[in-house]
């Protein structure tokens, strides 16, 4: 198989593996809500099977070995009706999921996952030893690495490929074959019994793979797939080996119908995911850390203590050395009437093209005319110029003269009414082409909106672990999954969402006896709304927990020498401080929280995605966090500015108002500049000062007043030049250290304009006002 097949293959097994670890998870928490839905077990079970066989077939042997193990316990539970599912073994199940999700991302990334699975192996295998079920020695036995099992799994991507194998008079096969225990030529056995197979046909794939059976591992059976013009008693006859193979079992296989057949279970595979509002994507090679200190605890959320301390770093690691498999593309699944929409648009486009080129045609003719015309015209003036006009005596212009003036003006005054007609239909339809493009600029945004509840499905997972963890009751109540968010947002949303949870569940909800003590429902209740508000989509994250206390967060600040002893903190203050990087208002250190790292980090985060953090609570009633982010970082609008003959572009969203102002207005508070607008003073920036560029001498300017979070700031530029939708391009390197810049922007007359970044810009601000006093 050549590279690319390979690499598409891989790609496809991905994108397929990390649907079914999706649905895995979601009905073992099913499992644990209700004892009674055994059967999501099943579920599970093939789960496992479809990535243990595909994994095998692709030679992705640790992945297959541990599925292997994972699907022998779950098949021990499926087949026993009396078998008790507990909460440990509900434990041991996620984390084998953990486990494969590990090791199928580290394979995604063009690694191979190193770290020791022996322990979660180990429980896997006690969940079989444990019950005192019959025939649990048959289990035990299969646990083995190197016991094959009968079925031999066939990836959906292959089927057609063996269909093409098989020529007239041929028929495919499966053949498992046991090998002696005792001989010691058996170890060879699988590779004779190949080597004949291949005399007599074409193999089609083995399990174990070709370069499994040729290391030094010995294998007590193994299975093949083959096409040939034999029959079985013929086939049997060519691979009984004598003391060597034990027993032979085949069968035909008819792969036009399991074609068919996967295509029905895909269908309904996809239903399930849809009924569950699963939209899986997974993109390891974009994932970003919120700290080098603090990604493990977002990144990774299961029941081990190791995996949910914060401290711990749980970035796996990969060992490339041996890898062969190139990274995995992001694959975006998209509704077929969207890319209709769009054919649509290009179509409309096509159309306002073909227009545009004829009126375009017709000018250039008329362009023609008219230097036919001036040719005439100059002819005509000159004949007019050589009239004296000082001398009294009349000039008598001939008939023919008379005709050829009167004709050359009005081919004039045609040949400007067709220009007239002809720019008016130029402007209709160049509105038609702007309408058209706009609708297709949010058509192609829309191929990246993912509903937000892929980044919700986790969330369930990561509350019902830090229960166990900590000792708490909690619901988690999800709203609103079906707002749509530009998935490289929702790729970088992830983490700053599972912190805030994390402080929720640690700091927000009492323990138990606190929560009765105060009459209050023993289980708390944290939910997540998500809503559109304009071009912004709004999530809030809300526990009935214990508020936060504004005099505990003092206590913490003065100790931490943050604030004097006689500040007397209002709310909006004591929560600035929550944010600020190193405090925490917890009495002890521990492996979930209390290192003073978590609030600052999400909000640094949000910030990058040009979002904001707000808090709200009542103390003894409730905590509120919302996030405000837009719904793509692509394309903005914003409000173009002039400052010294420079263009910038500050973004309309962080935008409060505009108004022209005096140079008077404009005052000094404690050597900074400021300026009052109604009843606020807000402080005042010069861009062109800000940006170490000429002084505007004019006294009049115009001031942008721009805000971000609950902060505002003045800009003062000198000229507003209009609003725009621009598409932001990344600065190079040595831009990027410049503070107070987002990006940049290419305008329609081919000039740059730098994007301001607002935050940026009023955290710089702050600081220097803080440094000054």
């Amino acid at each position: 198989m050549d590279d690319e097949s390979l690499n598409e293959l891989l790609n496809y097994f991905f994108e397929e593996s990390f649907q079914l670890l999706k649905l895995m998870e979601n009905s073992i928490l099913e499992i644990e809500k209700d004892n009674s839905k055994i059967e999501n077990i099943n579920d599970i079970f093939r789960a496992v099977h479809t990535i243990k066989g595909s994994s095998g077939s692709l030679d992705l042997q640790e992945i297959a070995s541990f599925a292997h193990i994972f699907e022998d316990s779950l098949d021990f539970i499926r087949n026993n009706p009396s078998y008790k599912i507990n909460s440990e073994q509900i434990d041991t199940i996620l984390e084998g999921v953990d486990i494969l999700d590990r090791m199928i991302k580290a394979r995604s990334e063009g690694g191979i996952y190193s770290q020791s699975v022996d322990s979660v192996k180990d429980k896997l295998i006690s969940m079989i030893k444990k019950d005192n079920v019959k025939d649990n020695k048959k289990y035990e036995k299969s646990t083995s690495t190197n016991v094959v099992n009968q079925d031999l799994d066939i990836l959906e991507s292959e089927v057609d490929i063996f269909i093409n194998q098989i020529k007239p008079g041929y028929m495919a096969y499966k053949a498992v074959v046991n090998f002696s225990s005792t001989d010691p030529m058996a170890s060879v056995g699988p590779l004779q019994v190949y080597s004949s197979l291949r005399d007599i046909g074409i193999i089609l794939k083995t399990f174990p793979s070709l370069d499994e059976l040729n290391s030094d591992k010995t294998f007590s059976s193994s299975s093949y797939l083959f096409v040939t013009n034999k029959n079985i008693d013929s086939i049997k006859r060519f691979i009984d080996i004598p003391d060597i193979v034990t027993s032979i079992e085949i069968e035909p296989i008819d792969l036009k119908a399991l074609k068919n057949r996967f295509i029905l279970e895909r269908e309904s595979t996809k239903s399930k995911n849809n009924q569950a509002g699963d939209v899986p994507f997974e993109d390891s090679s974009s994932e970003k850390k919120l700290s080098s200190q603090t990604s493990s605890e977002a990144k990774e959320n299961t029941v081990n203590d190791e995996n949910i301390e914060e401290d711990n770093t749980i970035d796996q690691k990969i060992s490339s050395k041996d890898a062969t498999i190139s990274r995995a593309s992001t694959i975006l699944r998209v509704d077929s009437s969207r890319i209709d929409e769009l054919m649509n648009l290009v179509s409309q486009i096509v159309i306002n093209k073909a227009a545009l080129i004829e009126i375009t045609s017709r000018i250039f003719d008329y362009v023609t005319d008219f230097d036919t015309w001036s040719i005439d015209a100059s002819s005509i003036l000159n004949t007019l110029s050589s009239i004296d006009l000082s001398k009294e005596s009349s000039y008598t212009l001939s008939t023919s003269q008379l005709k050829k003036i009167l004709s050359t003006f009005n081919i004039a005054m045609q040949i400007a009414f067709d220009i007239k007609s002809s720019t008016n239909s130029l402007s209709n339809e160049l509105q038609v082409y702007s309408r058209t493009i706009n609708l297709l600029q949010e058509g192609v945004m829309k191929i990246r909106m993912v509903p937000i509840e892929q980044m919700f499905s986790r969330f369930p997972r990561i509350v019902r672990d830090l229960c166990r963890k900590l000792g708490k009751d909690a619901q988690l109540v999800m709203n609103g999954g079906e707002t749509e968010l530009d998935k490289s947002i929702i790729e970088e949303l992830s983490d700053p969402m599972m912190h805030i949870l994390r402080n929720c569940m640690d700091h927000g909800i009492e323990d138990n006896e606190v929560r009765a003590s105060l009459s209050k429902p023993v289980t708390d209740t944290i939910t997540i709304n998500a809503k559109n508000e304009g071009n912004v989509i709004v999530i809030s994250v809300e526990d009935d927990g214990a508020g936060i206390d504004i005099e505990k967060i003092r206590k913490k600040a003065i100790e931490k020498n943050l604030i004097s002893p006689q500040k007397i903190l209002s709310e909006s203050e004591a929560y600035e401080l929550l944010f600020k990087p190193g405090f925490s208002t917890a009495d002890k250190v521990s492996d979930v929280s209390g290192r003073g790292v978590g609030l600052d980090v999400v909000k640094k985060a949000l910030e990058l995605l040009n979002g904001t953090l707000s808090v709200e609570s009542e103390k003894n009633k409730y905590t509120r966090f919302t996030i405000k982010l837009p719904l793509t970082l692509a394309i903005i609008q914003a409000l173009m500015v002039s400052v010294s003959e420079e263009v910038f572009a500050i973004p309309i969203n962080n935008i409060y108002e505009t108004k022209r102002v005096e140079s008077n207005e404009i005052f000094l508070i404690e050597g900074k500049k400021a300026i009052k607008i109604r009843e606020e003073i807000i402080s005042v920036l010069y861009l062109n000062e800000f940006f170490n560029l000429d002084k505007n001498k004019s006294p009049s300017n115009f001031l942008v007043v721009v805000g971000f979070g609950e902060r505002k700031l003045g800009l003062v530029v000198d000229n507003l030049i209009g609003s725009l939708d621009i598409v932001i391009k990344p600065l190079k390197y040595s831009f990027t250290r410049i503070p107070g810049l987002a990006g940049s922007a290419i305008l329609g007359n081919g000039e740059i304009a730098l994007i301001i970044d607002v935050g940026q810009m009023i955290e710089s601000i702050q600081s220097i006002t803080i440094s000054s006093s």
